[in-house]
């Protein structure tokens, strides 16, 4: 039960690489297998989620901190030296070092090999859409979508149903403008030509 909860260790970094590069040279799950200490079905399903085509390596963007320059900031945090002097010595912006530390448990927790490690894992790809992880964000944007429906519902209507006094605006409409009345079809008819005392201010939905 422990070991059901606990989960099967996988593989290394360097097992992986051990394992595609036999399996490109034609060696068998069984083979792989024996060669790494594993068994041929973890080999199997390795293989297979990749679809048999050995990922890219991963590499290193230039304009992200290296190994060696957490090492040193996190040098500089345990010395007490300023954020601006931590900055200059590795050549980077304060910001850059500000937000490093910020990211990985401030100037009490920060550890360089738990930030590297960090830094790797935000970078896998593909990542989870940011709107179905910050359901906050979710709620704001889907509000906004139904505001923007509204307002351009109006603006189609105005135009394309000017030629027929008698339909009436939606809910939709009167969210919009709560000034329409749902049952005064030809009062909304006028406000849709800028007829009446404001007329000159509003939208001009003449051909």
């Amino acid at each position: 039960m422990l070991i059901a909860q606990m989960g099967r260790p996988g593989l290394s970094v360097s097992q992986k690489t051990e394992m595609w590069r036999r399996w490109k040279n034609g060696e068998s799950h069984s083979d792989v297998g024996r060669a790494l200490g594993k068994q041929a079905a973890s080999i199997h399903g390795s293989i297979r989620i990749r679809g048999g085509i050995a990922p890219l390596p991963r590499t290193r963007s230039v304009r992200a901190l290296s190994s060696e320059e957490r090492e040193e900031i996190s040098r500089g945090v345990a010395a007490g030296t300023s954020m601006r002097a931590i900055a200059a010595s590795i050549d980077r912006a304060a910001s850059t070092v500000s937000r490093e530390i910020d990211r990985n448990g401030g100037l009490n927790k920060y550890r360089a090999i738990i930030a590297d490690d960090a830094a790797w894992q935000r970078a896998r790809r593909p990542k989870s859409c940011r709107l179905a992880v910050a359901p906050r964000l979710r709620g704001v944007v889907t509000a906004k979508q139904e505001n923007w429906i509204s307002a351009t519902w109006f603006l189609w209507s105005c135009f394309t149903w000017r030629a027929e006094p008698e339909v009436i605006p939606s809910p939709l409409s009167v969210a919009v403008h709560p000034s329409v009345s749902l049952f005064d079809g030809e009062r909304f008819d006028r406000r849709r030509q800028g007829q009446g005392p404001q007329g000159s201010q509003r939208l001009q939905c003449s051909h």
